[in-house]
């Protein structure tokens, strides 16, 4: 199947009013720190002394697992050769080829625990107190120590691919390489405030987002060489990022606080959740979004790509024919003209994304050749935000 997609609309998305945070019985008490979703029905979750559930139902229910190394489960990975990595509290991460099943300890070359870690490719990239940053070309078997001009407690990292890394930490610290980690260089962000976390959006990856101690967010539109702080209205700190479905960014922090933003990261709205204690860490993929904190709370939202999308902005500037179709589709664009790339999606109306383009080049007309039967959104977006959906359906043939 292939697609090309266009641009532009100056709308605000809206999350759908029947999505609601649900409390998850994860059967522990203790503070839980790490969360991967992998898909909208398989997740892990980790915490202190060597806790680690899965779920393989969308979070419903949730299996210890065993044989998990007695340290702190401070992040956890799954890298493109399918291994798990843990980040854990002693300078150790933790390594499995057989989905949790079975553990070993590799030595990083630092006395001291991590908080956070990034994959992309066979690299994988850690950092953690006092500024250690260790990077391993191998999936993890191996490590080197780095050197990132730092000794801020880093609290997040973020590798756009191999030699493309970030971090970012304490009193406004942030730090960039492009060599794989031979030099880091400082990045100007205005503020001395702590970063909690780092986040750049699938939809449009020139946006980067980052969480203040503040209760503020620093934001990039211009893939981090220049940020803005923007307000979420709210004072109390937030920890973590999660995007759901390329669409909503949820934004996770103390009093089981929960924000959402629908327009990548310009404007935030408070959302109900059924829990008080801090949330510390959050991830979401395919409709399945996640958050954990303190006292083993945790929460979900959908299961199974159950986060809808709706129509927004003016779809009727995005010309969907036939509709309902029982063979190929058409997308043409008959709104204003745009420049620059533009974000062409394409999903399942409960919110799993069935394909994602970029279009680069002038055309405004796109032919899908071939769907499954189904209700599909089909969304638009450029570098600044602004956003424009159809639905569509398409018939059995």
């Amino acid at each position: 199947m292939r697609t090309s997609f266009l641009l532009l609309g100056a709308a605000m998305l809206t999350v759908p009013s029947g999505a609601q945070w649900t409390a998850v019985q994860t059967g522990t008490s203790v503070e839980l720190t790490a969360v991967l979703v992998e898909d909208g029905l398989h997740a892990f979750i980790g915490g202190v002394n060597g806790t680690l559930l899965r779920t393989a139902d969308g979070g419903s229910t949730w299996m210890a697992m065993n044989g998990v190394p007695n340290d702190d489960v401070n992040d956890l990975v799954r890298t493109a050769a399918g291994s798990l990595l843990i980040a854990g509290d002693d300078g150790q991460v933790y390594r499995s080829t057989d989905d949790g099943a079975t553990w070993t300890a590799h030595a990083t070359g630092v006395p001291d625990g991590f908080e956070a870690m990034a994959t992309s490719g066979s690299m994988v990239t850690a950092a953690g107190r006092d500024g250690q940053v260790v990077r391993s070309d191998d999936d993890g078997v191996t490590w080197t120590v780095q050197n990132a001009g730092t000794l801020d407690r880093l609290h997040a990292v973020l590798a756009d691919q191999p030699a493309h890394v970030w971090i970012a930490g304490r009193n406004g610290t942030m730090r960039h390489t492009t060599d794989a980690g031979a030099t880091w260089a400082a990045v100007p962000l205005g503020t001395g405030e702590d970063l909690n976390d780092l986040l750049r959006l699938p939809i449009n990856t020139s946006v980067m987002l980052a969480p203040l101690a503040t209760g503020e967010v620093l934001r990039s539109a211009d893939s981090g060489t220049t940020w803005t702080t923007i307000a979420t209205g709210s004072a109390l700190e937030f920890a973590a990022l999660a995007c759901a479905h390329d669409s909503a960014v949820y934004l996770c922090g103390e009093n089981g606080l929960v924000y959402v933003s629908s327009d990548e990261g310009l404007t935030w709205q408070a959302m109900s959740t059924p829990v008080n204690s801090a949330l510390e860490a959050a991830d979401a993929k395919d409709g399945l979004a996640i958050a954990v904190g303190l006292n083993g709370t945790a929460i979900k939202l959908g299961a199974g790509g159950t986060i809808g999308l709706t129509e927004i902005g003016d779809p009727g500037r995005l010309v969907v024919f036939p509709d309902p179709s029982n063979g190929p589709v058409t997308l043409a664009w008959e709104g204003a003209s745009f420049a620059g790339p533009v974000h062409l999606s394409l999903f399942l109306s409960d919110g799993r994304l069935v394909q994602r383009t970029i279009w680069e080049s002038p055309q405004r007309v796109a032919r899908i050749a071939e769907l499954p039967a189904g209700r599909y959104i089909a969304r638009v977006a450029d570098r600044n935000g602004a956003v424009v959906q159809r639905s569509f359906t398409v018939l059995a043939h």
